[in-house]
């Protein structure tokens, strides 16, 4: 089937067309915008934290509905104003791209202050994370110390016992899963560590 053509086709081929308008609206493009320091910051910071790509991330910052909503005075001018800005490069898609430029037109607000601003919409999210962070700590602190509990008591329990009781076996075994989570525990701490480097208040 050719899909370039653009005759007119039947009915149940009529979902061709979007569906190709919504492929072409995907693709890539790179772009630059001149952007605070502390907005590259906070945008590479939350894809770290969640696993993502900054462009898919952007993306769907972007495409977010609210964001023909942001009131005019949250279009990162001031913040523009306040910090310095550097040139920085992104892959976004031509869907992204657009929205932007019919936003900044249709607004009359610079594209890039409407970057600033989208990006800032993740501070919130940031905050929450930095504190459930803060929480995971404390809790695995705790587990640490439940953990060496229980070693010091398989060591007793094996003096007491012997290598070859029943009980020391059972204890050995929830030891291990101890450790086991332990480990998983600071494995996910440590992928927030970037959080805690970084003041919460950077954007201000």
């Amino acid at each position: 089937m050719n899909f370039k053509n653009k005759q007119i086709r039947p009915p149940e081929q009529a979902g061709i067309e979007v569906s190709l308008e919504r492929l072409r609206g995907r693709q890539s493009v790179r772009t630059t915008f001149r952007l605070p320091e502390g907005v590259i910051v906070l945008l590479g910071m939350a894809a770290g934290q969640f696993g993502l790509q900054q462009k898919a991330l952007l993306d769907q910052l972007i495409d977010n509905a609210e964001f023909m909503q942001l009131p005019d005075d949250e279009g990162g001018k001031d913040l523009q104003e306040k910090q310095p800005v550097r040139p920085k490069t992104f892959v976004l898609s031509k869907r992204s791209l657009y929205i932007l430029e019919k936003v900044s037109r249709e607004r009359r607000i610079p594209r890039d202050a409407l970057v600033a601003a989208v990006i800032q919409q993740l501070m919130p999210i940031i905050r929450a994370e930095r504190e459930k962070q803060r929480k995971r700590q404390e809790i695995y602190a705790d587990m640490v110390t439940y953990l060496r509990y229980g070693q010091n008591l398989l060591a007793k329990t094996e003096n007491s016992l012997g290598k070859d009781d029943q009980i020391l076996e059972m204890m050995a075994r929830m030891v291990r899963l101890g450790e086991e989570g332990v480990a998983k525990m600071a494995e996910i701490i440590d992928r927030g560590r970037n959080m805690e480097e970084v003041a919460v208040d950077i954007l201000k």
